[in-house]
């Protein structure tokens, strides 16, 4: 159910604590290819990270270890909606990907934007 209330709770958080985020989103030519443009996508977000689990064997058993999973936390308006999987982001000096976008609770309220960190090879 989606309220006026939980709308403006959201909003008063990304207000007070969150920044502008801008997107890159290569443009598609007449054959849905990637061209050399890119297609600026600014939202105001809250950037924050879970905790992932992840499970590595090894001789003696397997061991359980948390890996840090980025996200951004965004109203859902005109500007969200066209961000889409693949998409990149440079914040604090680090390239990330967009991963997924996730509708909290399914009440088309906010977006949780999953993104993975983009290693250089350096």
């Amino acid at each position: 159910m989606k309220t006026s209330f939980d709308i403006a709770k959201v909003t008063r958080a990304l207000r007070t604590h969150g920044c502008k985020f801008t997107f890159l989103q290569p443009v598609l030519d007449q054959f849905n290819e990637p061209t050399q443009e890119t297609k600026h996508l600014e939202i105001l977000g809250l950037f924050h990270q879970t905790r992932g689990w992840i499970s590595i064997s090894t001789s003696d058993g397997t061991a359980i270890q948390s890996k840090p999973q980025p996200q951004i936390l965004t109203l859902i308006n005109d500007s969200s909606n066209q961000i889409s999987q693949g998409d990149t982001l440079k914040y604090c000096g680090k390239l990330y990907r967009v991963s997924g976008i996730d509708n909290i609770g399914n009440l088309n309220i906010a977006y949780d934007i999953s993104l993975e960190l983009v290693l250089d090879g350096t």
